[in-house]
C-alpha cells in the first residue's frame, strides 16, 4: 500500500511509514494540544513535494494560520485556503484535484451531519486526496470526537492529550485506529518546539 509521509518527526514510524494514501484521518484533542501545528506540518510536507494542498477553515482567518506557520519557518505561500460552510463543500471542491486537505475544524461547523461528513469524505476520496479532519475534544470525553460520529466514518484516528502527573505536564499522542496498518495502542510523548510538532518516545499502554 502506498504511504503518504506526514513530515512530523518521530510519527510516521508508528504507522508503517505514513498515512495510507487516499485515507481520511481524524485528529482529535483538547485546546492547545497542537492539532493545527500537526495539520500544517502535514500540508508543508506535501507542498515541499510539489503537491496541491488546501486548508479548509470556517473559524480562523487565513492570515492567522499563515502567521502560525511562519513561527516555525515554514513557507506556506502555495497553500490554498478555502473558507467554507458544509453546504458549500461539494460545489467548491467540484473539479478540484488536491493531494492533501486539512479541515480545521469539525467542532466549529455545528451543522455538519453524518450525511454531510460522509459526502465530504467520499468527495476527497474520489479526487485521490489524503485528508486530516481536526476536532476539538473535551478533556474528560469518552468519545474520540466532539460530534461522536467522525471516529466511525474516518479511516484513522489520532488522539492528542495533555496530562499532568506529579506536577509535570506531558503531551501524549495515541493512534487509536489506522486501517490497513499495524499499530500499537501505546501513548507517545510529543513536544512542540521551535521546529514544530515532534514525537519523542513511548509510554505504557
Amino acid at each position: 500500500m502506498e504511504r503518504v509521509a506526514t513530515g512530523v518527526p518521530g510519527f510516521d514510524g508508528l504507522i508503517e511509514g505514513g498515512f495510507p494514501k487516499n485515507f481520511t484521518i481524524l485528529l482529535s484533542g483538547s485546546p492547545g494540544t497542537g492539532k493545527t501545528i500537526f495539520g500544517l506540518r502535514f500540508l508543508k510536507e506535501g507542498l515541499d513535494n510539489g503537491e496541491k494542498c488546501a486548508y479548509i477553515t470556517y473559524s480562523q482567518a487565513p492570515k492567522d494560520i499563515q502567521d502560525q506557520a511562519s513561527e516555525f519557518g515554514w513557507d506556506m505561500s502555495r497553500l490554498e485556503f478555502l473558507e467554507l460552510r458544509p453546504e458549500e463543500f461539494e460545489e467548491a471542491l467540484a473539479g478540484k484535484h488536491y493531494n492533501r486537505i486539512v479541515l480545521d475544524s469539525l467542532s466549529s461547523i455545528a451543522v455538519m451531519t453524518r450525511d454531510s461528513l460522509g459526502r465530504f469524505i467520499m468527495k476527497t476520496k474520489e479526487m485521490g486526496c489524503t485528508s486530516v479532519l481536526i476536532s476539538e475534544l473535551p478533556k474528560e470525553s469518552v468519545w474520540l470526537s466532539r460530534d461522536t460520529i467522525s471516529e466511525f466514518l474516518t479511516d484513522g484516528v489520532i488522539i492528542l492529550k495533555s496530562v499532568e502527573a506529579a506536577g509535570e505536564v506531558k503531551n501524549l499522542l495515541k493512534v487509536e485506529k489506522m486501517r490497513s496498518t499495524k499499530i500499537e495502542k501505546k501513548s507517545n510523548i510529543y513536544s512542540i518546539t521551535d521546529k514544530g510538532f515532534e514525537v519523542k518516545s513511548y509510554l505504557a499502554r
